[in-house]
């Protein structure tokens, strides 16, 4: 169950750490994407707001050759109607009003020519403030005139200069712009940035102005702002993250507002990368948690490999690749104890394997309570040892070890109830390496030596 829990805990933990890492990474990313989003939408808000100041100016820069025409003739309209025709039949206008004095006396269509022929204009209390401002142009609306039109209504204040050099004034012209037009031109008939609505917002100092009905105008969505007169064009963030862009045109200020992504997640961008941001985390953490089997299956592998499984002691194969990694690193020379078990084989006949199991396993027992990491120990076969000192170890050090080894062994060990036997052993000490001789020519003389012990 441990392996298995460390397992888990491997993966787990490599998941929450890369699942942190990829937050961080598509976190970061989210915010990059919204600048540059916003750095988008700013460019893209400022470029169709010059294009519909551009418009509206091109149609009002039209409007002032007539007010030049009326100028370069006295106010005699000479030409006069030619030119507001051509301006009808080109698109720039819908239609005009021409009043001296502020009485209406020309009008454009000819077909609404009953309806204002006449009207003194100036009891308009919007012309009043005009004319009291001293300014010489004002437009103001969309005013809606049929389900789907509107336009802008504009006053253009004409004055002529006396023989003295005195201006005086001489009367209005009255002007109408199709807002649809001028929509079109600025790219804003559909009403879309970046995904997003656009909304134009407008103020032209009225104080009952209608806008479009949005259940019939899918159209462009108004609404009406109020800005000081002082404020310039430009385009700022409002306290929501909304996008606005404020600018002036003959007296109408208007302002083009777009909500850009407003929190790192809503991007879209983010999505596919943090997707496979997670896809990875998983990956990353299965690898992991599999490079932590095969590292524990490794480990177990090389247990059984190399340690004797009754026992735990190292095995041949096992001593040695011990004693080719200690050759790289020897210093001197080491004894090499050669151990075999005595009345090994009777105990076997006596009480059975099992019980010579449990002698074995008490006499490695024995000895590693004398040894630690330096030494080698291993099971060579059968009830035979082989325990290599570390390097340059004094001979009494050797023989006071093999003393408390014996005096371990000499304790009674009880094999089954009422038997008990104390575990000897004869002991074959040589060195190693020894000259020239290969590690089997050592093993066979302390094999010699031992069995002279075991003979006295």
């Amino acid at each position: 169950m441990y392996p298995s829990r460390k397992y888990t805990l491997s993966f787990w933990v490599t998941l929450l750490v890369c699942l942190l890492l990829s937050t961080v990474a598509t976190q970061s990313l989210g915010y990059r994407a919204n600048r540059v989003e916003r750095i988008e939408a700013e460019s893209q808000l400022a470029d169709r707001a010059n294009a519909f100041k551009q418009a509206i100016w091109l149609r009002l820069y039209k409007l002032e050759t007539l007010a030049m025409t009326l100028q370069l003739h006295n106010g005699k309209p000479a030409h006069f109607f030619e030119a507001a025709r051509t301006l009808v039949r080109d698109g720039s206008v819908c239609g005009m009003l021409l009043a001296p004095d502020g009485i209406v006396s020309n009008v454009w269509p000819l077909d609404q020519r009953e309806q204002y022929m006449g009207l003194n204009l100036l009891k308009d209390p919007t012309l009043q403030r005009l004319i009291n401002a001293g300014k010489d142009i004002s437009l103001s609306g969309p005013f809606p005139v049929s389900e789907d039109r509107s336009v802008l209504y504009g006053y253009k204040l004409v004055y002529l200069t006396d023989t003295d050099g005195q201006s005086r004034f001489w009367g209005i012209l009255v002007f109408c712009i199709s807002f649809e037009d001028v929509l079109h031109e600025a790219g804003l008939d559909v009403p879309e940035l970046q995904g997003r609505t656009l909304q134009l917002v407008w103020d032209d100092g009225s104080a009952a102005l209608q806008a479009y009905p949005r259940e019939r105008r899918p159209a462009l969505p108004l609404a009406r702002f109020r800005q000081d007169q002082e404020e310039r064009a430009t385009i700022s963030a409002s306290t929501d993250g909304v996008l606005e862009y404020t600018f002036d045109t003959a007296g109408t200020w208007w302002m083009l507002r777009v909500q850009p992504v407003g929190l790192w997640w809503q991007n879209a961008a983010v999505w596919p990368f943090g997707l496979g941001c997670l896809v990875c985390s998983l990956l990353v953490a299965l690898l992991v948690r599999q490079v932590c089997v095969l590292h524990r299956t490794r480990q177990a592998l090389e247990l059984l490999l190399n340690h004797d499984q009754l026992t735990g002691a190292l095995n041949r194969h096992g001593l040695f690749r011990a004693l080719a990694r200690r050759l790289r690193g020897l210093a001197g020379r080491s004894f090499l104890a050669y151990m075999d078990l005595n009345k090994f084989k009777q105990v076997n006949d006596t009480y059975g394997h099992e019980a010579g199991d449990k002698v074995l396993c008490a006499f490695v027992a024995a000895v590693t309570r004398y040894v630690d990491g330096r030494h080698l120990f291993a099971r060579m076969g059968g009830d035979e040892f082989v325990l290599i000192f570390p390097p340059d170890t004094a001979r009494e050090e050797v023989k006071k070890t093999l003393a408390g080894i014996r005096r371990t062994c000499a304790e009674p060990l009880e094999l089954c109830p009422g038997e008990r036997v104390c575990i000897e052993f004869a002991c074959g000490l040589t060195f190693w390496p020894e000259g020239e001789n290969s590690f089997q020519a050592v093993l066979r003389q302390a094999d010699t030596a031992m069995y002279r012990d075991k003979k006295r």
